[in-house]
């Protein structure tokens, strides 16, 4: 009877065991693997980099300079060309061209100044503001060129010239700076200090690892059930065969079907259509690229 009553009592162990592990299981309706948005930086200069000091894993904002090319040569030429426009306004008679000069060095900083806070989305309200001065001062420059004489005019245009070489100088000096246009993280870097850089070379690889994107792949009859924006549940691979869950937003829907992925490799599954979808998840540093993921929309 003894014996009876513990294999009763054990059978239900077992039950109540079984049914608390299978509480723990998730049905999912697709899995993929993790993403990150990735830029790679490539030179837009040639020469040889002289500070590079930002090294593999750290974080840069949007803005940041990342590495600099040597500009020697370049404010070398810049000096020269300023060494002619002093020359040019010392010909002339200071108070006829004051105006015209102002003007155009108003302008010269303006320009600086846009390419200054070019990569600062946050200063959109500022590079608008700089735009319109430009204009202004670009069409009063063209007015009052049309106010002179022909004398004035041609002097003008010459000047003009210089100043134009001048900028085409600045604007090939700030090339020379590469800078971060995203939030994130370095994953490699591609060259290093006292190397010399071609133009269109990889610099770096930068990626935004604080928002993740699990790409999966759904069939025909799941995309009634999903639409853009729709906030889903993404869950990780944890230790003791747990799941770590986390919020997911649907970014993007493709709108073509494909065959499935090269890795599923049964041919019943090969020929089937899929569709693409990114899920946004926000790391808390636990997620990485390639890692596997599931959802539940």
């Amino acid at each position: 009877m003894k014996t009876y009553r513990y294999f009763i009592y054990l059978t239900l162990v077992v039950v109540l065991c079984y049914v608390s592990a299978c509480s723990k299981k998730y049905d999912a309706d697709a899995f993929g693997v993790f993403e990150a948005e990735e830029v790679m930086l490539a030179a837009q200069a040639e020469g040889m980099i002289v500070d590079f000091a930002v090294n593999q894993g750290a974080t840069v904002k949007a803005g940041d300079c990342i590495a600099l090319i040597d500009t020697s040569h370049l404010v070398l030429q810049r000096q020269q060309i300023q060494l002619q426009i002093d020359a040019f306004w010392a010909q002339y008679d200071a108070m006829l061209a004051k105006k015209f000069k102002n003007m155009n060095e108003t302008l010269v900083n303006i320009e600086t100044k846009l390419y200054a806070h070019s990569y600062k989305v946050s200063q959109k309200s500022v590079i608008d503001s700089l735009n319109d001065e430009k204009q202004k001062l670009e069409s009063n420059i063209t007015a009052w060129k049309q106010d002179q004489a022909k004398q004035i005019q041609v002097l003008a245009t010459q000047v003009e010239q210089l100043y134009i070489q001048y900028r085409q100088v600045n604007e090939a000096i700030a090339k020379c700076k590469i800078v971060s246009p995203i939030n994130g993280t370095v994953l490699s870097k591609y060259v290093n200090c006292y190397e010399l850089a071609g133009m269109g070379r990889p610099i770096a690889n930068i990626a935004n690892l604080e928002d993740m994107i699990l790409k999966v792949y759904i069939s025909e009859d799941q995309l009634s059930t999903i639409k853009l924006g729709q906030q889903c549940e993404v869950r990780i691979d944890a230790p003791d065969e747990e799941m770590e869950v986390y919020e997911g937003k649907i970014i993007w829907i493709s709108s073509q079907s494909e065959f499935t992925p090269k890795m599923i490799q049964t041919k019943k599954e090969r020929v089937n259509l899929v569709y693409a979808v990114n899920i946004k998840v926000k790391n808390n540093g636990k997620i990485k690229i390639g890692m596997p993921g599931e959802v539940t929309f």
